[in-house]
């Protein structure tokens, strides 16, 4: 057995601590507060909340996550399903969009969602931004007006993501931009949202080879 990478341990630990958070919340109020359904199917009771455009299941009282299908997705995306439902406050949107370091905790944080986030999606799309947009429409993402192309993406019910491009010009190479909407901090946590945008990068990444 391979041994567990220092980020796995990480991520199982918050997994556990995150679902001893969620044993212990009423989860009428987090259904409310995070836009998830609760209902009662033949596994009982259970919170249904999409991310990215897909459903997933949160079992009660046991706070497991399992996809439509009944499998468990990937432990990061476990662990920020089970966060979000935990740090929801049911805040309404704000309707004003800010950049990464108008959160808490952002502008420290800011040369990490640098590299990690934006450069990425300036390799991905700058040089073919129109494909922003149909990479983005599988996970329910919308053109906007933001930048050269824009798109909205629901991330959680109450968490939409804005990814933007500026075309290359003849003086500067193609850049991007990831907005927020103003109430993010009452719905994810800041390392969160880096994970969020890493996760619709990926799964943007992998529509993007289709096109």
């Amino acid at each position: 057995m391979s041994k567990k990478s220092t980020r796995e341990e990480a991520e199982e630990l918050a997994y556990a601590s995150a679902q001893k958070q969620l044993r212990a919340a009423d989860p009428t109020a987090v259904a409310e507060r995070s836009g998830a359904e609760l209902s009662t199917g033949d596994e009982g009771q259970y919170l249904k909340i999409p991310f990215l455009n897909r459903h997933y299941r949160v079992l009660l009282p046991d706070a497991t996550v399992r996809d439509d299908a009944g499998e468990e997705p990937p432990l990061v995306r476990r662990v920020l399903i089970l966060h979000h439902l935990i740090q929801a406050h049911g805040t309404g949107l704000a309707g004003r969009w800010v950049d990464f370091r108008s959160i808490p905790g952002g502008v420290a944080y800011h040369p990490v969602f640098r590299g990690r986030i934006i450069s990425r999606l300036v390799r991905m799309f700058g040089e073919r931004p129109q494909a922003l947009i149909e990479a983005a429409a599988p996970l329910g993402g919308r053109p906007i007006e933001m930048a050269d192309v824009g798109v909205e993406i629901p991330a959680f019910p109450r968490v939409p993501v804005v990814f933007a491009l500026w075309e290359a010009s003849e003086e500067f190479g193609p850049e991007g931009t990831v907005m927020f909407d103003d109430s993010l901090p009452a719905y994810l946590e800041t390392e969160d949202a880096i994970v969020v945008c890493e996760e619709i990068l990926g799964e943007m990444k992998n529509y993007a080879q289709n096109i």
